[in-house]
């Protein structure tokens, strides 16, 4: 259950791997026209999205925070390890 990183940015995106499926995460800027909520994506190994959308309220959300949002929403396990994302 190791979440594979492909890119990340700190606090604002993350793509990666995890369950056999691929987790695509985007923070919308807070820039006083929009809020700094987090948008997932998720889709499955056959590339079937199984989870999709902005994730309410999550502009205090860690990047953390918001993959186990997005885990939650897929249904999928929460990882037990995170990786070192410096």
């Amino acid at each position: 259950m190791e979440i594979q990183v492909l890119g990340h940015e700190p606090d604002r995106e993350l793509g990666c791997f995890y369950l056999d499926h691929e987790f695509n995460l985007e923070r919308d800027p807070d820039d006083g026209f929009s809020f700094g909520n987090w948008y997932m994506n998720v889709r499955n190994e056959e590339g079937e999205t199984v989870c999709d959308g902005w994730i309410d309220d999550s502009s205090g959300m860690s990047l953390r925070q918001a993959f186990e949002a997005a885990c939650t929403g897929a249904e999928l396990e929460l990882p037990t390890v995170w990786p070192d994302l410096n």
